[in-house]
């Protein structure tokens, strides 16, 4: 209104674009930041298995459909900006109540005297204005009882259902020998990375290649995870991963195997490290599949990596 009033509609239209590319940034950090919870939560059993499943992309699918239904769920069902604004203010203001709160209370944080007094002031103060919006807005009320109610109750079914799982998951451990360990030690040998997405014809070809040339394969195997602060990886948990080593093993019988594991939301980075680090002779890539739109967003993998390898290590495109 006030650029219209002062300086004419164009730039009205102009603070109402901008304006507007700000509320999406806002609501696509508030997405990322809620699927980033959900995904962590479902890592440490706080909520079901299912919001750790990944899809193709590195993305946790459930919570990222969670987080972006249940706003449009609510924009549709809700259209009073004052009942949206009430039930924005009893969400944010209850965050940073609790945070406050939090840090306040937590002796064990390395904070100074009148910094703890000060936040635990703005938390009453805060407390407060929560109570106030809470009494005078009684729908927001409703809404963020509702959501915690779920949440708690989402919770609590899951820590049921993880305490119920007592079977323990077992590896077993390749036999060494001995005597063939030394003889490859004292022998010097090609060695061979591949990296590869799942069971596919690039592993078979690896691992032909190096049956014949006598090498030491290396199978690698990156998780791309698109989810800020991550857990650490966990291989025995991979499915995909298992399913990898167990059929590598299974064609490669004579073939000195060495799987790898790693989590990464820069896969051509991981792969050009692991190769570095490991100095191999030859790397192996697939042909990509990715469609057009992600290779303009990602980028490509193969050119990625050729144009960051070592001259002396050799790049094998399969496919």
């Amino acid at each position: 209104y006030m650029g219209e009033y002062f300086v004419g509609e164009w730039f009205a239209l102009v603070i109402g674009i901008v304006f507007s590319l700000l509320l999406l940034s806002a609501a696509n950090t508030a997405i990322v930041g809620l699927v980033a919870t959900f995904y962590s939560m479902a890592r440490d059993r706080e909520m079901p298995s299912a919001f750790e499943k990944l899809n193709t992309y590195g993305v946790p699918w459930l919570p990222l459909l969670v987080a972006t239904s249940v706003p449009i769920l609510v924009l549709v069902a809700e259209h009073d900006l004052q009942q949206l604004a009430a039930l924005y203010a009893i969400g944010v203001i209850g965050a940073i109540v609790i945070h406050l709160g939090a840090c306040a209370t937590d002796r064990s944080l390395k904070i100074l005297r009148h910094e703890r007094i000060i936040m635990g002031a703005t938390f009453v103060v805060l407390a407060v204005v929560e109570l106030t919006i809470a009494y005078e807005k009684r729908n927001a009320l409703i809404f963020a009882c509702s959501v915690l109610a779920v949440g708690m109750i989402v919770r609590t079914l899951s820590r049921r259902q993880a305490a119920k799982i007592t079977t323990p998951t077992t590896i077993e451990a390749p036999r060494v020998d001995i005597q063939t360990l030394l003889r490859q030690m004292a022998q010097p040998t090609a060695a061979m990375l591949v990296a590869v997405r799942g069971v596919t014809d690039t592993l078979r070809f690896a691992i032909e290649e190096a049956r014949l040339r006598g090498a030491t394969l290396y199978v690698l195997f990156v998780r791309e995870i698109a989810v800020q602060g991550t857990a650490e990886a966990n291989a025995a948990e991979d499915a995909t991963y298992r399913t990898i080593v167990d059929t590598a093993r299974q064609l490669g019988e004579g073939v000195d195997i060495i799987p790898l594991y790693c989590v990464s939301d820069d896969a051509p980075s991981m792969i050009l490290d692991e190769a570095a680090t490991l100095g191999v002779d030859y790397l192996i890539l697939g042909g990509s599949s990715r469609n057009r739109l992600v290779h303009l967003l990602r980028g490509s993998v193969i050119q990625e990596v050729a144009k960051n390898l070592p001259e002396e290590i050799r790049l094998i495109i399969h496919g």
